[in-house]
């Protein structure tokens, strides 16, 4: 399918919803500030180099959340927290939640990562996800920044690697949580 890319110092806007087949596209590639405001259907995911303003528990459509440089940052600014099912995927690239104004998004999908060391930056507020997935056990995922990581599920078998913390606090709500892997804890992280 088609991707609609989305570009530019501006920001945009989507209020209208996003479908497979028709004037849009199957995917969406986010490079400059963009809004997602509507319940949308399309099935390709977003990736995200740019800020992607997430607004509606369906904005995503069906597919993943994804990052295409250590840019890219997502947050959720309706002023009340969001609840979505895609899962969020770092293999390209690392990836931020803003958190603006202490502002919580969670996940009942997984956060894979994989293809090098990644990092998500949880710079305030709070983000939820539903399990880690890494790929191998040289593969090491970092959650860093002054925000909050609640972890609800037991990690993926293949979680194996290292998982380090070393800001803010990491929730855990499983015992196999991060995995069968070394946990670093670095500078004023928490973890529980």
């Amino acid at each position: 399918g088609r991707t609609l890319s989305v570009a530019g110092t501006g920001s945009t806007v989507f209020s209208g919803q996003i479908i497979d087949g028709g004037t849009f596209a199957s995917g969406l590639s986010v490079a400059g500030n963009v809004t997602l405001s509507a319940s949308n259907s399309f099935t390709g995911g977003v990736s995200v180099s740019g800020y992607l303003s997430i607004n509606h528990p369906n904005a995503l459509g069906t597919g993943a959340l994804s990052f295409s440089s250590g840019t890219g940052t997502f947050d959720n600014v309706t002023g009340t927290p969001i609840t979505v099912a895609n899962d969020i995927r770092m293999f390209g690239a690392s990836g931020t939640f803003a958190g603006a104004g202490g502002s919580t998004f969670t996940t009942t999908g997984s956060l894979a990562y994989g293809g090098g060391n990644k990092t998500m930056t949880v710079a305030s507020g709070t983000l939820g996800i539903g399990s880690l997935s890494g790929t191998s056990s040289d593969v090491r995922f970092t959650k860093a920044g002054a925000g909050t990581l609640v972890i609800a599920g037991a990690a993926s078998p293949t979680t194996t690697g290292t998982v380090r913390l070393t800001g803010g606090l990491t929730l855990a709500g499983n015992a196999a949580a991060l995995g069968s892997g070394t946990l670093e804890m670095q500078n004023a992280a928490t973890f529980r």
